[in-house]
């Protein structure tokens, strides 16, 4: 099964792109967040795309709501995604694997600023009650699956430096700004026994603040392959034009057996593509 992950957006999608996933062997197309700052009008152009797809959405999503606005734009973008998106949610992709989604929205850290937002449009109540949807959402996935995760911004935990794969490069102190109702759930399925292969979020910039250096995308935890897959652009120049980037993972029996960066040129060839599976081998968690 291919599953092709879609890193932050910032409104880098062309019709070279929607050409590209339309016509692609995926099984679906996952976007992690951050399409546009809260445009529901870009918002469109995904939900309408025909192929399998879900959206996670991310912190620019909500970008006016969060700090008070209207919510115009955030309800607006909702309502066009629909079940596609992810948020708290299973999607179900048969073959004994399901994606489930963690919290939209995230900005890394402390939930604690926005704690009002989750509370006031979801019902939600801070960390552990965050926790506890991801949990309900595992709950309706077959036993027998394994569990592909799916957030904004990915779980505490992984590092604290800067360049850590949710590290926070922005300002000091440079500490650890995953989430934590993500590192409770993951906790949680591991002592449950539930596989969890992979998990994929965005969000924190491959490119450190200041030039100073590029981030680990990459970690492994347990038995679990991390991936950042926020590029950011994603959109890159070429001498013939310019190529996009996808985060491509292919799972067979349970088992992860590839994941790549691909970039692919305005035609839809591959022109470069590199594993991030560290050793490059297949199968490393098992």
């Amino acid at each position: 099964m291919e599953l092709l992950f879609v890193g932050d957006v910032h409104g880098r999608w062309d019709e070279a792109d929607t050409a590209f996933v339309e016509a692609g062997s995926q099984r679906i197309v996952v976007f992690v967040g951050d399409l546009a700052d809260e445009d529901a009008s870009f918002v469109r152009r995904i939900a309408t795309l025909t192929c399998e797809k879900v959206v996670i959405l991310g912190n620019h999503d909500a970008w006016r709501a969060m700090r008070g606005g209207s919510g115009r734009g955030l309800r607006a973008s909702l309502d066009l995604l629909g079940d596609d998106h992810l948020a708290w949610r299973a999607r179900s992709l048969g073959g004994g694997v399901t994606l489930i989604g963690a919290r939209p929205f995230s900005w890394g850290g402390e939930i604690g600023n926005h704690a009002w937002f989750y509370r006031e449009h979801f019902g939600v109540n801070g960390i552990a009650g965050s926790a506890d949807r991801i949990m309900k959402a595992v709950a309706g996935a077959p036993a027998t699956d394994v569990l592909i995760g799916v957030a904004h911004n990915g779980p505490s935990g992984l590092g604290e430096g800067p360049d850590a794969i949710y590290g926070r490069d922005f300002r000091p102190p440079y500490e650890d700004f995953g989430d934590d109702d993500l590192r409770l759930a993951l906790d949680r399925l591991r002592t449950a026994g539930r596989s969890v292969p992979l998990v994929v979020a965005g969000h924190m910039h491959d490119r450190l603040k200041g030039g100073s250096g590029v981030r680990r995308r990459t970690a492994i935890d347990g038995k679990t392959l991390h991936v950042n897959a926020a590029v950011v652009p994603r959109h890159r120049a070429t001498n013939g034009g310019r190529e996009s980037h996808y985060v491509r993972v292919v799972i067979e029996g349970g088992a992860l057996l590839e994941a790549e960066d691909l970039w692919v040129d305005a035609s839809g060839e591959v022109t470069d593509r590199c594993s991030l599976i560290p050793g490059g081998g297949a199968d490393p968690l098992r």
